[in-house]
């Protein structure tokens, strides 16, 4: 804070120029008090009107605002240099594949798995039930997956009778449970068996 001499041009109404040592600025306000713009910052200005002597006192300066930006500009880089080394950040797409020895089927999204979608890709299917279980992945691409309640066993139209089992991951009975599938596993239902593996895209 201190008190200077300066000269006032008065450019249209409300607004005027400054003129000083520090050099030329742009003013805003009424004789006796005003908030003015020039090359070291932003000050408030009040003064005596008619006299030229005022006081300054400064409000921000450009070297504020700099330092905002870099700061700005430094915590996107920082973020940015995360999400590239941190896999966590960057959220990949995944897939199934589940294999029957030579033949395979891509999973992209949730399915119930059963009869029908065994058929459309693989030979081994009778003792897979008309719902056997059902792949879901969550919002973080990892993948789960549930085994569906089976009966014994039921006959066909043409008096054929089929044997139904629970499934199994990875020796494990989830039937009605929840379990985490690993990058590479195995879906086992009585002698029928699948490899299981998690891909990125």
């Amino acid at each position: 804070m201190s008190w200077l001499f300066r000269k006032r041009i008065k450019w249209l109404p409300g607004i005027f120029l400054n003129l000083s040592r520090s050099g030329l600025g742009l003013g805003l306000g009424t004789r006796g008090a005003s908030v003015s713009v020039g090359k070291r910052g932003i000050y408030a200005n009040t003064g005596f009107p008619g006299t030229g002597i005022y006081r300054r006192d400064k409000l921000a300066g450009w070297s504020d605002f700099q330092t905002k930006k870099n700061k700005k500009t430094n915590t996107t880089t920082t973020i940015s240099k995360q999400r590239q080394s941190n896999p966590k950040i960057q959220k990949k797409e995944t897939y199934l594949s589940l294999m029957q020895g030579d033949k395979k089927r891509v999973i992209i999204n949730n399915v119930t798995f059963g009869r029908a979608e065994c058929k459309g890709s693989f030979k081994s299917c009778d003792e897979i039930y008309v719902k056997q279980f059902s792949f879901v992945k969550d919002n973080n691409n990892d993948w789960f997956m549930q085994g569906i309640t089976v009966p014994k066993s039921a006959k066909s139209r043409d008096g054929k009778i089929y044997n139904f089992y629970p499934t199994f991951y990875n020796g494990v009975d989830i039937t009605n449970k929840v379990a985490k599938l690993q990058t590479k596993g195995e879906i086992s239902v009585g002698n029928t068996k699948f490899r299981i593996t998690i891909s990125n895209t």
